[in-house]
């Protein structure tokens, strides 16, 4: 069960009006906030824990190099790229 640090961690994160997806060092998803699930309409309940259902093929080698530089302490990133909705609509974003 988590501490009320980690609830109002999420609270504050939930109440964000972007979609916020964090990613553990096994590049599974720890944290999904609720504008996550409206914009690529999956429920927290099936991402929690998986992979990042939104990376399109395409788009996984570009997302595994910055993954991968960001675990070793890389530069911030700033990137105009694409993710994908649960119904395979292409959307485009910027991730921070």
């Amino acid at each position: 069960m988590g501490t009320v640090g980690e609830a109002l961690f999420k609270s504050v994160v939930d109440s964000l009006p972007f979609a916020v997806c964090v990613l553990g060092p096994s590049r599974k998803v720890q944290l999904w906030n609720r504008p996550a699930e409206q914009m690529f309409q999956w429920p927290v309940r099936e991402v929690l824990g998986r992979p990042d259902p939104t990376i399109p093929r395409d788009k996984f080698n570009e997302f595994a190099g910055l993954f991968d530089l960001a675990l070793k302490g890389g530069r911030k990133v700033h990137l105009e790229t694409t993710r994908e909705r649960k119904d395979h609509q292409i959307l485009n974003v910027n991730l921070i």
